[in-house]
């Protein structure tokens, strides 16, 4: 497994295309331009249309997501922020 390294995200080269990782710079950006747009993702009942904005706004700053990833990455941050915060309530640190 060879890991490329440029200015804003990673490929993993396994020969079927790879994954793209997020960076540190890429996820910054992303929570900023979800951040945005909380107050429409909290009124609105559908946002399919709302993280095709994100994924826009990703690529106008070089990074190209889909929505669907976007979407994705906000739950799994969404739920590893939770559980860090379990954890740290719980007082087993």
């Amino acid at each position: 497994m060879i890991i490329q390294t440029s200015s804003s995200m990673k490929r993993d080269d396994r020969g079927s295309g790879g994954v793209l990782q997020w960076s540190h710079e890429e996820t910054r950006d992303f929570i900023w331009i979800r951040g945005e747009l909380e107050r429409d993702f909290t009124i609105a009942k559908r946002n399919k249309t709302l993280w095709e904005i994100v994924a826009k706004k990703m690529k106008e700053r070089g990074f190209k997501r889909s929505p669907n990833q976007c979407k994705c990455k906000w739950k799994n941050l969404v739920n590893r922020y939770k559980g860090t915060i379990d954890f740290l309530c719980s007082g087993l640190f």
